[in-house]
């Protein structure tokens, strides 16, 4: 159902609520943003459509730093994290 009523909102109007989504969560958990980055990549890539693109890439390209750097993975399973977990 959740589904069905997602996909009868128009473009805009789905990718306005993602952008609000992406904006809630650098609100509320600014002090912990690294934890969130690939979640707000997906967000904003989303709410592309309504200008968001380069939020997208900001939040993509942080999440590949911080899996190669944190997590130390090699730069190939970063990008495969990064397509898998942002996109």
């Amino acid at each position: 159902m959740r589904e069905t009523l997602y996909e009868e909102l128009s473009t805009l109007v789905r990718a306005n609520l993602h952008r609000d989504i992406a904006e809630a969560i650098e609100e509320t958990e600014a002090t912990r943003l690294q934890s969130f980055f690939p979640q707000l990549a997906h967000y904003y890539f989303e709410a592309s459509r309504s200008g968001q693109a380069p939020k997208a890439l900001e939040y993509c390209s942080a999440a590949a730093q911080y899996s190669s750097r944190w997590l130390r993975m090699s730069l190939p399973v970063s990008t495969a994290w990064l397509f898998r977990h942002c996109i």
